[in-house]
């Protein structure tokens, strides 16, 4: 009876996490209209466009064979001799979960990145902004030693200075408010 139990214990949670791994699955990917991307931006849609490139970490050398992926629009790329990709033709997906009230002209994307024999990479945040290029983010990969952990490497791309300066100055206390305290 308790192997019964157990069974059914791991069996529930199992079904939870598949559960929950779908919810945040649609909540992160999802778009504003419900919809979820699938590749290139449809005609009339706002999109930018992505020259990537990926590196070896310690000596700078182009990374042929890096299979850059993109949830966001399930895309997967891989890189060139040279290391880099085609140009991507990104969609801009808003935010629509920001707590701020200052818009973003801008979408943001994942950048995914695996190797063998080197750490597997995530970009998080990366800027695409709308009928613009942008040349990068440079990729960068670190070879796995005996030296290294097994674990990724996480980068999170900042907002730019511009947007960052006007969020501060929305939000910068008023002095009558700071004298009222």
């Amino acid at each position: 009876m308790k192997k019964t139990a157990k069974l059914c214990s791991l069996l529930s949670n199992i079904l939870a996490w598949v559960l929950c791994a779908g919810a945040l699955s649609l909540w992160y990917f999802g778009r504003a209209d419900g919809a979820v991307s699938t590749g290139a931006p449809a005609a009339g849609e706002a999109a930018g466009t992505l020259i990537l490139s990926a590196e070896d970490g310690i000596t700078g050398a182009p990374l042929p064979g890096v299979t850059i992926v993109i949830p966001e629009m399930d895309l997967t790329v891989v890189t060139g001799d040279d290391g880099t990709v085609d140009p991507i033709l990104v969609p801009i997906m808003q935010d629509t979960l920001s707590r701020y009230s200052l818009e973003r002209p801008w979408g943001e994307i994942t950048l995914l990145s695996y190797k063998e024999g080197y750490l597997d990479g995530a970009i998080f945040h990366v800027q695409v902004w709308e009928s613009q290029t942008r040349q990068g983010p440079t990729l960068l990969l670190f070879p796995l030693s005996s030296s290294t952990s097994d674990q990724p490497l996480s980068l999170v791309e900042g907002p730019h200075r511009l947007w960052v300066n006007a969020l501060l100055d929305a939000y910068r206390p008023r002095q009558e408010d700071a004298n009222a305290s």
